[in-house]
């Protein structure tokens, strides 16, 4: 379809030495092909508990930016705790890792102070409400993520609106003040760092990515009701249309592509990977 993206492989040590190798190989070879413009890679690890301090130094050895998987649940502050560390955001800072524009997902069980450090390093902080309600691991009080803070989903769906819905809802839960707008909208921000481009305005010089909306809105639509709409009215459902650099990759909710198609090999794909997976766990289990 031609959408802009930031990827990178999730590098663990779970299968062993061999697999978290061929993963940091994987991300190397990412990281020499996709530079930024349409596509950025950026080095994915899983999550400090599932690392070894070996498979941290190895990670440390490539350039640039990375995405990981931080305090999401307390098995990663337990982790930490065990190698006589304060927490997952230090064994980061150790390994060279918390650097400028690095995505820090997920943070529910960081302290004040680690969301003030991973802030003053430039680092991103990413809420996945929806994600983090699922495994019940707890919730990230996100208001204390600021300018550096983003939305997500964590694989939950990819519905940015209906997360922005489920941000306000737990916040409220929560008794949380949260700028649920500017929450996502910084992902915008986020994209222009990695990407190098402009996005997340219709102005000159900024790359031509809009989504035109199907919404007839029941009440007056203003800048003063935007975030009403927003939460109670606006959904996926509305979108319509899609350009991406100028070009309408989504044209009255039909793809440029065959989304049949493209949805069939993706259950294909599915499949033969279930089927690995499943092998291996009877393998090992023999």
């Amino acid at each position: 379809v031609g959408l802009r993206g930031v990827i990178g492989y999730e590098v663990s040590d779970r299968g062993g030495e061999a697999e978290r190798l061929a993963g940091i190989a994987e991300n190397a070879e990412a990281l020499r092909t996709w530079r930024g413009g349409r596509l950025r890679a950026v080095a994915g690890l899983h999550a400090p508990f599932t690392l070894s301090g070996e498979a941290l130094r190895q990670i440390a050895a490539l350039p640039g930016p990375i995405h990981v998987h931080i305090a999401e649940g307390e098995q990663d502050l337990a982790d930490a705790r065990s190698r006589g560390l304060s927490g997952p955001l230090e064994r980061l800072e150790r390994a060279g890792l918390l650097r400028e524009d690095s995505l820090l997902v997920h943070g529910v069980h960081l302290s004040d102070d680690e969301v003030d450090r991973a802030r003053a390093a430039g680092c991103w902080l990413v809420h996945n409400p929806s994600s983090n309600r699922n495994n019940r691991v707890g919730y990230a009080r996100p208001g204390r993520f600021g300018d550096r803070g983003a939305l997500g989903t964590d694989g939950i769906g990819s519905d940015l609106i209906g997360a922005c819905q489920e941000a306000y809802y737990a916040a409220r839960e929560h008794r949380h003040e949260l700028d649920v707008l500017g929450l996502l909208t910084g992902g915008h921000r986020l994209a222009s760092a990695l990407l190098g481009v402009d996005l997340g305005r219709l102005a000159p010089g900024y790359a031509a990515d809009f989504v035109r909306l199907d919404y007839q809105p029941p009440t007056p639509l203003s800048a003063e009701t935007l975030v009403g709409h927003l939460l109670f009215g606006l959904g996926a459902r509305h979108v319509r249309d899609v350009w991406v650099a100028g070009v309408r990759v989504l044209a009255d909710r039909r793809p440029a592509v065959d989304g049949e198609a493209v949805a069939g090999r993706a259950r294909a794909a599915a499949a033969e990977l279930w089927a690995r997976y499943s092998a291996r766990l009877t393998a090992q289990e023999g």
